[in-house]
Parts: structure tokens; C-alpha cells; sequence
């Protein structure tokens, strides 16, 4: 096993927090309201948390190659589904776990967990998921600041 070098390590965090970025930007973008938590590593291990008046809120784990431990995918479930618990006699937004990620071009995907990780299968209990605002008239085309 080979050990990060210092320089290493603060180049692996400067990419994922550019990366963090770009998803709040384009996030912002299309209507919501974004806040990053920096050194998300503790007990929440959410890198971004998104506000929309329009949808959903969404909690993101920022992987730019998409590939998320199990240990960090059941805690962003259970994380979503504690508003549902605790407020069911109330009706409240919905709270979504999102997995962004670049794709082979460099396009941003989110991806919505919709269950428990199932061991050695990683695509399951995982769909796409259309971050854009559905709200009217909805907002330019993100294709433009998708690119950056």
C-alpha cells in the first residue's frame, strides 16, 4: 500500500472542493439555495445541501468519479429519511439524497439513492435524477454553465 504525500492529499482536496463548487453554481443557477459544508466528514457527510420554494430538498455527496463507499451511502439515506420520520403528520418538503458526479465527458450527473445499498450491487437502489427546477417559466438552459 503506498501512502499520500502531503502535496497529494491537499491536490485530491483542492479537486473535490473545485468539484463541490461547480455543483453549487450550477445548483444556483437553476433557482436554489445552496450551502456547502466545508470538511463535510463529520456525522452528516453531506457536501452540499440545496433549497428550492420549487422542490425537494437536497442533501449531496460530491464524488467525481461517482463511486461512493457503503458506509457513506446508508448514512446519506438514513440522513434523508429522518425528516419523513419525524414530521410524517405534517407536510413537509421532501428530503433527497443525491450522488453528483462527472461522467466520462465531464458532465455533471446527480444520481437520487432511493434505498439501501445493496452489497456488491452499486447501481441498485440508484436512478438518475433531474436536478432542474420545474417551476414556471423554468430557467435557461443549464447546458451553458454545465460546461465550465
Amino acid at each position: 500500500m503506498t501512502t499520500m504525500t502531503a502535496g497529494e492529499a491537499r491536490g485530491k482536496y483542492q479537486k473535490g472542493t473545485a468539484f463541490e463548487r461547480r455543483i453549487r453554481d450550477v445548483l444556483h443557477s437553476a433557482g436554489y439555495a445552496v450551502c456547502r459544508g466545508a470538511g463535510s466528514k463529520g456525522s452528516s457527510k453531506a457536501d452540499l445541501v440545496a433549497f428550492s420554494p420549487h422542490g425537494p430538498i437536497l442533501i449531496i455527496q460530491a464524488k467525481t468519479n461517482g463511486i461512493i463507499s457503503e458506509d457513506e451511502w446508508n448514512r446519506l439515506y438514513e440522513i434523508s429519511l429522518w425528516s419523513a420520520e419525524r414530521y410524517k403528520d405534517f407536510t413537509v418538503c421532501r428530503v433527497i439524497p443525491i450522488i453528483a458526479y462527472k461522467d466520462p465527458r465531464g458532465r455533471l450527473l446527480m444520481d437520487e439513492i432511493t434505498g439501501f445499498r445493496v452489497y456488491r450491487k452499486p447501481r441498485e437502489n440508484r436512478q438518475p435524477y433531474d436536478w432542474r427546477c420545474s417551476c414556471q417559466p423554468p430557467h435557461d438552459d443549464l447546458s451553458k454553465i454545465d460546461k465550465a
